[in-house]
């Protein structure tokens, strides 16, 4: 049998819905015949999930030995488990089943630790997210949604929404977070952040990941307003919109995501307002300004394009070698009060630098 990556959990309620991880086997062996685990605190039970194992395929183990930790001082220093010295986050679905398909949310127990603590342990909801990274690679990547606005691992400010990105094409793991860095130092008004973890989904270790920001609205990600169906006036309705180019129109029936044609037929998406919460006269209005804009650029006319902002995006986008660089995934807005046309923030670059094959190398 195979035990490499398998991982041990203890809980005081017998349904395991407290579990924390106390241990991780990291070592091929042949038999095993005891871990050392390193906690403060006491559990009921203790139970060890073999690898690539749903959570409900569970082992009896038998503790012995051990030593009642008397001293408070002792008590504050011993640490909770994490995998690498990577912060792990830990989550555990209502049903114990892993999300496969679009469609699926579940909900689920998050808990983030980092440097020993926990420093987050709340509900949430997950689902799959991404276009082909959700479709093709058996490593999924994953959209939490927590129930209340939480501070993630020293990120300014508090959010619901962020994503577990993957790295599925990326084998270096770098790729991601080397084009934010260049989008940082290149003085983007935002860039998204992001930070190497370790998963344990329903017992089962996935590897390392990104815990990043959302693409979306908001102080400390994309600062514009926040639009309101009640906002079909002026100013209001002039923003703010976050927009994409979404060449992937090919995923709309997979997705159900609402495109957008100008009469040069750029294909767009609109994420802010989202599909449910965009009015009629909100999406006539950013379409005739959409529409107006392009005719301009082709007449060579960029005085409703912000040329400094396209510059840096170029740049980042020209220098990483971005397949998918002005066919999707590829962010702008337009500000309230503001006629411009902004683009960024800069976002997946797990096919840039070398890695697909329909690139000329880029170094």
């Amino acid at each position: 049998m195979n035990y490499l990556l398998g991982i041990f959990e203890g809980a005081n309620d017998p349904s395991f819905k407290d579990a924390v991880p106390l241990g991780m086997i990291k070592g091929e062996i042949k038999v095993v015949n005891y871990i050392d685990v390193n906690t403060s605190n006491t559990y009921k039970y203790v139970r060890y999930i073999p690898p690539n194992k749903n959570c409900s395929d569970i082992s009896p183990v038998k503790i012995s030995g051990g030593k009642k930790i008397e001293d408070s001082e002792e008590k504050e220093n011993k640490k909770v488990f994490q995998a690498t010295n990577l912060p792990l986050v830990y989550i555990y679905t209502e049903n114990k089943t892993n999300p496969t398909q679009i469609y699926h949310k579940f909900n689920c127990t998050v808990l983030i630790i980092n440097e020993g603590r926990i420093e987050i342990n709340e509900t949430a909801t997950i689902k799959l997210r991404g276009k082909s990274t959700a479709i093709i690679p058996t490593k999924k990547p994953y959209k939490l949604k927590f129930n209340k606005k939480q501070k993630v691992l020293g990120f300014e400010g508090k959010f619901k929404n962020w994503a577990l990105m993957a790295n599925a094409f990326d084998r270096s793991l770098l790729r991601n977070a080397l084009a934010y860095k260049i989008s940082e130092l290149i003085g983007f008004e935002y860039t998204p952040r992001c930070t190497p973890v370790d998963l344990i989904l329903n017992g089962n270790y996935r590897g390392n990941y990104y815990i990043c920001d959302i693409i979306e609205v908001g102080k400390n990600r994309v600062n514009i307003d926040k639009m309101e169906k009640t906002d079909i006036t002026k100013p209001n309705i002039t923003g703010g919109y976050l927009m994409e180019f979404d060449g992937g129109v090919f995923y709309e029936e997979y997705y159900g995501n609402k495109h957008y044609k100008t009469k040069k037929e750029m294909i767009y998406k609109i994420s802010n307002p989202k599909d449910d919460e965009i009015c009629k006269e909100q999406e006539n209005y950013i379409m005739e300004y959409l529409n107006k804009v392009e005719s301009e650029v082709f007449d060579r006319n960029l005085e409703n394009f912000d040329l400094e902002a396209f510059a840096k995006f170029f740049l980042v986008n020209e220098y990483c070698g971005d397949i998918d660089f002005l066919w999707s995934s590829c962010y702008f807005h337009k500000k309230r009060n503001d006629d411009k046309m902004y683009f960024g923030p800069v976002w997946d670059f797990d096919l840039a630098l070398d890695n697909h094959e329909a690139l000329i190398p880029t170094n």
